[in-house]
């Protein structure tokens, strides 16, 4: 459908506008209020989620998982890495063991915390025990690494000091936080920890303001330790915007160097290096950010090829957004990108499984278009549809007009009015603009030249160069009750 109601008297002679292609994502926005503590869900501790979860964090890819120690803080999928790991480096791939070579049992064999030596019959703690180690020492870890992981197990599961610090911000109490975050990044070297730190410097909450010290500290976080294989973030589609302390980190110096937070100059380039740093930590919606950046040839560039390399990794791992974008992509084509409405068309459809909006109309387009696909407006209007319940302008403008000619649906002014109107609040320039033609005429409800005159200085403020030619042909109608009307809502302080 896509076009203006060409049944309207009025605007009979006025030229119809082509379909709009979607807009691209907002830029994230520039962080505001920088500290705020939510609830806590239960967990095996008792601590609260977020406790948990910074422990968790600190204690993965540390002697303790390496060695299979039995912590509460290792989960089932914790134990299978380690159990393929111990597995790799008892044995190279396509080797055969000579006999004798101790390896993995069927089960991964985990120790006691509170017995390294595989004894526990006389452990009081890990302080406490004394002897030689056990026979059965399978896997890559001597009797002192053992021993190592369980003391290092201990002191984390009782350190209440990250507890105590989210205890405090939660009451306002920031200088009693940052004294117990210093603490806790000094005894753990939780990066969560640094994090928060890093936002109360940049707010002067509990310390003075200093955006060197946040960037101290925001560096101490993005840069610790980091193995790719066992410390990045495993993205869940699901809840695509979790993170971990050092995404966060990297997120918040991209941010800062991307918007010139705290008097630091703008560096798109900086901002790149570190969306990038996110990405590499696991964070996948980066790659999209790194993917808009390239096609945009923000910090770099514009290379619309590095731009689908990014789009492609992300829509891969399931991030509605990059497959969306990715689709646009392949749509509009240029630069090296090949237009592809094939490939289009199956990125617009698999994000639109997710319910994603733009999406759905996408592929109502692309159906009411014929591109890619045999022209099918029984199926565009489903997508329409599907995108119009979840008030995507657009999508309810394009539904309201096949309620207006009656095609695939049947005819009905009432409801097309009301979807135009929809719309219109929404901002649909084309919506406002036919709304203001039913006005005129009466359809669907009553004549109002006033609010007609109302939508079509607003479409034409929208940038819809034709509602200034249908205004010059209202003005002359329009009555001193009309003008009154029509001046208080554009103008709602004069009523002019």
């Amino acid at each position: 459908m896509l076009k203006p109601l060409l049944g309207i008297a009025l605007l009979l002679t006025l030229a119809p506008a082509g379909a709009q292609t979607p807009a691209a994502p907002a830029e994230p926005a520039a962080p505001g209020q920088v500290v705020k503590i939510t609830g806590s869900k239960s967990t095996p501790t008792g601590e609260s989620a977020k406790v948990y979860a910074a422990k968790r964090r600190v204690l993965r890819g540390t002697l303790a998982q390496k060695c299979a120690l039995d912590s509460v803080y290792f989960s089932q999928q914790d134990d299978e890495e380690t159990y393929i790991e111990q597995l790799e480096q008892m044995q190279e791939p396509g080797e055969i063991s000579e006999t004798g070579t101790p390896m993995p049992s069927a089960t991964l064999q985990k120790f006691n915390p509170n017995a390294p030596y595989g004894d526990a019959s006389n452990a009081v703690d890990s302080s406490s025990i004394t002897g030689a180690a056990s026979s059965n020492n399978v896997g890559p870890c001597e009797v002192g690494d053992r021993r190592f992981a369980s003391g290092r197990e201990r002191i984390i599961r009782n350190d209440k000091s990250f507890a105590r610090a989210l205890e405090h911000l939660d009451a306002k109490e920031y200088d009693k936080a940052a004294a117990q975050l210093e603490a806790a990044y000094s005894k753990i070297g939780y990066p969560e920890a640094a994090v928060l730190l890093a936002k109360l410097s940049l707010d002067g909450l509990g310390v003075p303001r200093s955006t060197d010290k946040a960037l101290y500290w925001l560096d101490r976080a993005a840069g610790q330790r980091f193995d790719a294989r066992k410390d990045a973030l495993r993205f869940n589609p699901k809840e695509p915007e979790a993170l971990n302390g050092m995404i966060e980190a990297a997120l918040l110096l991209a941010r800062i160097h991307q918007h010139g937070i705290g008097g630091v100059r703008k560096d798109q380039a900086a901002a790149r290096k570190w969306y990038a740093k996110a990405a590499d930590f696991g964070f996948v919606p980066a790659l999209n950010t790194l993917g808009l950046a390239s096609q945009a040839g923000a910090g770099g560039p514009r290379d619309l090829k590095q731009a689908r390399g990014y789009f492609q990794k992300a829509a891969e791992e399931g991030y509605v957004p990059a497959q969306f974008n990715l689709a646009r992509l392949y749509y509009a084509g240029g630069e090296g990108v090949a237009q592809d409405y094939a490939q289009a068309g199956a990125w617009f459809a698999e994000a639109g499984k997710s319910g994603h909006a733009r999406s759905l109309y996408a592929m109502a387009r692309m159906y009411d278009l014929g591109e890619g696909v045999k022209a099918d407006q029984s199926k565009a209007i489903v997508y329409y549809k599907e995108a119009a319940l979840k008030l995507l302008p657009e999508a309810q403008s394009a539904l309201a007009t096949y309620f207006y000619t009656g095609e695939q649906v049947p005819k009905n002014l009432a409801t097309a009015r009301q979807l135009f109107n929809q719309a219109a609040m929404g901002g649909d320039s084309e919506a406002m603009f036919n709304l203001a033609a039913m006005l005129v005429s009466g359809e669907g409800g009553d004549k109002d030249l006033g609010m007609a005159y109302a939508w079509l200085s607003l479409a034409k403020a929208s940038g819809l160069e034709r509602a200034g030619a249908a205004l010059g042909q209202i003005e002359p109608k329009l009555s001193a009750e009309d003008r009154a009307k029509a001046g208080a809502i554009l103008n709602p302080r004069t009523g002019r």
